[in-house]
């Protein structure tokens, strides 16, 4: 059952059934049951899985099962959902780890950084992004470049304000509101899809300082301090990660960071 394509770039890549890659009339009856069959046989049938990103073939199979779910739901048709359920579960148990990049090399101002050809290090993490990003769509980035301690003293300052008692918070925090988006909003008071129920969180936005949109009344002491600090360095990570992106494209250095003047919501 096991079977191979050739994509547009010459490479072998396991074949997608039929039936997941072409929703409806020919995922029906025994075409959804045989395509179930191969899809197993091609999980089964690829030693080299563990320790790799998953395959371009194998996320477009993904998208069609959670697609074909979603069908399933609406239709109650709870055999296929039963078949379903399995071979969502086999490819979620098989997924290999979010590939980790050291962006060390972007930190330093030198290379692409000041826009002169990336160093060997740079151009050696540009190519890790473009590839992590093309086989397997996420990337974890260490070596950011937040001062030391900055990470943990704003968990620690996010854990102070959050622990607050829920009335001093209702009572105290500047609320966030639809003109301003920033401040404090409640436990269950927004929803990002209006047909659903709301969202089991509770936030406080902080926008770009020099706007001066975020109202820090009622925080607990030093919050405001550390998070226009951490929203400071996280600024200049993201510029230095859009020429990282940029540099990966083979695109001009100040390609998105040229574009990326609005960072105004974290």
């Amino acid at each position: 059952m096991y079977s191979l394509v050739i994509n547009a770039a010459g490479v072998a890549e396991p074949a997608v059934p039929t039936a997941f890659r072409h929703p409806g009339a020919a995922a029906r009856g025994a075409a959804r049951r045989s395509s179930a069959v191969e899809l197993c046989a091609i999980l089964r049938s690829d030693p080299a899985r563990t320790g790799r990103a998953a395959s371009l073939g194998e996320i477009e199979a993904r998208t069609r099962l959670s697609f074909a779910l979603i069908r399933a739901k609406a239709r109650r048709s709870y055999r296929t959902l039963f078949i379903i359920n399995v071979l969502l579960s086999s490819f979620i148990s098989q997924m290999t780890t979010i590939p980790t990049l050291d962006f060390a090399a972007f930190l330093k101002d030198e290379g692409a950084i000041i826009g002169e050809e990336p160093t060997v290090g740079q151009a050696r993490v540009a190519s890790q992004i473009n590839d992590a990003c093309k086989d397997h769509g996420f990337v974890f980035i260490r070596n950011l470049g937040l001062p030391d301690g900055l990470r943990e003293k704003t968990f620690e300052a996010s854990r102070g304000l959050f622990d607050l008692d829920d009335q001093y918070k209702r009572d105290n925090l500047c609320r966030s509101n639809p003109e301003t988006n920033a401040g404090y909003a409640p436990f269950g008071s927004e929803s990002t899809n209006k047909s659903r129920p709301a969202d089991l969180k509770e936030a406080f936005n902080t926008r770009l300082p020099a706007l001066g949109l975020t109202d820090f009344s009622g925080t607990p002491e030093g919050y405001k301090e550390t998070a226009t600090s951490f929203w400071a360095a996280l600024e200049v990570a993201m510029d230095r990660y859009a020429i990282a992106i940029a540099t990966a494209l083979g695109l001009p250095f100040d390609y998105f960071k040229g574009k990326l003047q609005k960072k105004n919501l974290c």
